[in-house]
């Protein structure tokens, strides 16, 4: 998110992402799976709370959020990383503002994957946005 960036409450704006996961198993690595199974599946989320904290935030609202499919498939070897490119396209409504804290981001198994990881894992990663979303007036 562009330092500049400022969310304007009840308006769509878009914003492109990066996000750069980490294979840290020493056993396995990620393989391929075919078409119509996919290893990630990328969720992208307005929080209350820094979900690294908390793993039960007051307010959790789902942002719409793209990233290609063919993105979601590759391998990932042991000790190698992945940057996943996407875009969200970022809504604020009045009613969600003042709760609005944080936008989160996890990568997690997706269907059909060719791993798992271990529930107790935490895979969030949080930047504060209430700087960036202005919630008096209008």
């Amino acid at each position: 998110m562009p330092s500049d960036f400022q969310f304007i409450r009840g308006y769509q704006e878009l914003i492109t992402f990066q996000l750069t996961i980490d294979n840290t198993d020493t056993t396995y690595d990620v393989v391929t799976v075919p078409l119509g199974r996919y290893n990630f599946q990328v969720n992208i989320y307005y929080s209350s709370d820094d979900l690294r904290v908390t793993s039960t935030p007051a307010f959790q609202l789902l942002a719409e959020s793209g990233v290609s499919l063919s993105q979601l498939r590759p391998q990932l070897h042991r000790g190698d990383t992945l940057t996943f490119e996407g875009d969200i396209d970022a809504l604020i409504l009045r009613a969600d503002c003042a709760s609005a804290n944080y936008l989160c981001a996890e990568v997690v198994p997706g269907e059909g994957s060719s791993y798992s990881q271990a529930p107790e894992a935490n895979h969030q990663l949080c930047v504060d946005i209430t700087s960036k979303r202005p919630c008096e007036g209008q």
